[in-house]
């Protein structure tokens, strides 16, 4: 599986990005067989409210295009909300892709929006 890692350069100290990566390789162990091959790109940035951090999560893959938010008081609460959300677009793709019925309804629902 060949899934590439991009972090913002503004990250924080040496520490705090380790644990990052780890927790990414952690989602990607459990659902990289979903992704297949693909690139991660991860952003922080600070909110305009006091210590909030926003991260930004685009993952993209043969399987498609996901992109999820999240806001907490630290690097690790809103990387655990956006990766959350990444999780549920991914898990609803997958359920989708396995059931003949729901993809056809999706299929229809899309044509005549």
């Amino acid at each position: 599986m060949g899934i590439s890692i991009k972090l913002a350069p503004k990250l924080g100290s040496l520490e705090q990005k380790k644990e990052i990566l780890s927790n990414i390789q952690g989602f990607l162990t459990k659902y990289g067989s979903i992704i297949g091959d693909g690139l991660v790109k991860l952003s922080f940035r600070k909110s305009n409210a006091k210590h909030l951090v926003k991260a930004s999560i685009k993952l993209a893959g043969p399987q498609g295009f996901y992109f999820a938010q999240g806001a907490g008081y630290g690097l690790h609460e809103s990387l655990d909300q956006a990766l959350g959300r990444v999780k549920t677009q991914l898990i609803k793709k997958r359920d989708i892709s396995k059931n003949k019925a729901m993809k056809s309804f999706f299929a229809e629902e899309v044509m005549f929006t």
